[in-house]
């Protein structure tokens, strides 16, 4: 069984030696103005890599228009382009554009979007989104269960290697998660490296404790941002 591929977000200046422990890739559609930004994506995607596209809505509050959303993609050679959150108007458009499609289910009726999500042959990815799944279940947003319990009751329905796993609270929900490891394609999160960045061990992270990434960030790449990159390697392989 394939390992999930694991998507380490992180300031434009790292994100070659981010990539360098990564399979799978997440671009940011606001970001792509940024020549270096563009080039660093093009030889991550030039080395084999999987990239996503996302269309900045959760940075900006707002999803960038599908036009611009696509030109970037080709200006970075991305894989795959994410609709905005529950909306399926553009598929279309970006499937004739050549480009893998990802949906994040968000209607007020969460499973049935997301199994009509995983057997609709256009959509190439789904996304799982905790704070939706958490909302929907009733949880705290924060909550590190709320997807391996939504994921609990349908499982069994499911087609393999379809979800993206969008964020993460702590580490604790890899181990929580092993049981659908067959289920999931990719996960992406800023903790391993910007945590790290920050000086912070996600060891013993309870929460998630640091502010959003800076992008243009030129805090030093050390030792505690390999070590958290290890941890969350060491936690995939088992």
């Amino acid at each position: 069984m394939d390992a999930i591929r694991f998507a380490h977000i992180a300031p434009t200046k790292h994100i070659l030696h981010a990539a360098a422990n990564s399979k799978a890739h997440m671009a940011l559609t606001h970001l792509v103005g940024c020549q270096v930004y563009v080039d660093n994506f093009r030889t991550v995607r030039a080395e084999g890599g999987y990239v996503y596209l996302d269309n900045s809505q959760f940075e900006l509050g707002y999803a960038l228009p599908i036009a611009e959303v696509l030109a970037a993609a080709k200006l970075i050679n991305a894989n795959c382009v994410i609709l905005p959150d529950g909306e399926l108007k553009d598929l279309d458009k970006v499937k004739a554009a050549g480009f893998d499609v990802m949906y994040i289910p968000a209607a007020p009726n969460l499973e049935d979007d997301f199994l009509e999500a995983m057997f609709n042959k256009k959509i190439d990815k789904v996304g799982l989104s905790y704070s939706k799944t958490s909302a929907y279940l009733g949880k705290p947003r924060s909550s590190t269960t709320s997807r391996f319990e939504f994921l609990c009751t349908i499982a069994r329905m499911l087609p393999n290697k379809k979800i993206h796993m969008l964020g993460m609270v702590t580490p604790g929900e890899i181990a929580l998660m092993r049981p659908f490891k067959h289920l999931i394609y990719s996960w992406d999160t800023s903790i391993a490296v910007w945590a790290g960045l920050n000086h912070i061990d996600i060891r013993d992270m309870s929460h998630k404790n640091t502010a959003e990434v800076d992008f243009d960030s030129e805090l030093h790449w050390g030792n505690v941002v390999d070590s958290n990159i290890d941890y969350i390697t060491q936690l995939l392989s088992l």
